[in-house]
């Protein structure tokens, strides 16, 4: 997509509206970099807990650190 098109904008006003009628708001992005431009947001993998692949020399594991008491 383009820049300038106002998509931050829209997300913090759609955001704004939702919370206000007290409405519990996750924001989720594709990158670190890009969860800067919202308030509270975070990377998709880290809020949906979506295991990383670790590359290993003999296999693929995956990293998926939750635990019980976790926060999300």
């Amino acid at each position: 997509m383009d820049t300038g098109r106002g998509k931050t904008c829209l997300v913090r006003i759609i955001c704004s509206y939702l919370r206000y009628h007290g409405l519990i708001v996750l924001v989720a992005a594709s990158t670190g970099i890009a969860s800067l431009n919202h308030d509270g947001a975070t990377t998709a993998h880290s809020l949906f807990k979506i295991p990383v692949p670790k590359y290993t020399d003999e296999h693929t594991m995956y990293a998926c650190n939750v635990n019980g008491g976790s926060d999300r």
